[in-house]
């Protein structure tokens, strides 16, 4: 476990934790977490690990470490963590069945025998995400956080593309080792997957491939998570409606790139 990025604000005081929100983020690209000052109405800490292995069953002992290290967090805090896994399905109320959910997660994922099957509505779109999430990892963060909430990130990704105006629009968000891709034209979900990539040019031959059959080279595209400014730059080659989401509260204070790529944990209190 190693801290790669740190930024702790001179106002972050632990002793507030009543007027603070935690939000966690957890993938394969690493650990982070961030604070958020209720009454400030301002991010105070912001804090990122990568781990020694990126292999799953490697995780528990160094998210051990993660979480022993956040000892400046009261663990009362309300908090919600961000589970960011291509594991998962979007399901329709009407073949929402408990009985049948694992089925549909196996059809297209091996489920191993420590994950567990959690469900969560998405009002927006009148669906349910079901994901896997390991139970080690629920039962270490409820040990440490007691008034913590799961969310996937699909779920958080829908979310903020309901909330734009435009009628028809894509998000795209970089998770590390793949890419999440979600598309509504004329206020309809009309695409929502996963692709594993090796470089920006494999995204961009994925996004342009569901463009082109959705009729959405010209849509507004949202991109943010881990991804460079020169790699925005060659996907801006193909979508000129192209915005790299940004937190304009913390743009000024870590710079335009960090900020887009911490954009989704630090908007997931606001969200909730």
């Amino acid at each position: 476990m190693q801290l790669s990025f740190k930024f702790v604000d001179k106002s972050f005081r632990p002793a507030n934790a009543a007027i603070y929100r935690l939000s966690i983020q957890i993938s394969l690209n690493g650990f982070s977490f961030c604070v958020f000052d209720t009454v400030k109405n301002k991010h105070v800490v912001l804090k990122h690990y990568i781990y020694t292995k990126n292999i799953l069953q490697d995780w528990c002992d160094e998210i051990a470490e993660i979480l022993a290290d956040i000892r400046d967090i009261d663990s009362k805090t309300p908090a919600v963590c961000l589970y960011v896994t291509r594991k998962n399905v979007i399901i329709p109320p009407e073949i929402l069945d408990e009985k049948t959910i694992k089925q549909h997660l196996s059809f297209w994922f091996d489920i191993e025998e420590e994950e567990e099957i959690h469900t969560r509505r998405i009002q927006e779109i009148d669906a349910s995400i079901c994901y896997l999430i390991p139970s080690w990892l629920i039962t270490k963060l409820h040990t440490r956080f007691s008034n913590l909430k799961f969310l996937n990130q699909t779920c958080h990704h829908i979310r903020q593309i309901c909330n734009d105006p435009n009628d028809t629009k894509m998000k795209l968000v970089f998770c590390g080792n793949f890419i999440d891709l979600t598309v509504f034209k004329d206020n309809a979900l009309m695409f929502n997957n996963t692709f594993t990539y090796s470089s920006i040019v494999d995204a961009a031959y994925f996004l342009v491939a569901v463009a082109k059959k959705i009729d959405t080279l010209q849509a507004p595209l949202h991109v943010s998570g881990d991804v460079s400014i020169a790699e925005i730059d060659e996907l801006n080659r193909c979508f000129p409606n192209m915005q790299q989401n940004h937190d304009k509260k913390m743009t000024l204070r870590l710079g335009k790139e960090t900020s887009s790529r911490f954009y989704n944990i630090l908007l997931l209190n606001e969200c909730e």
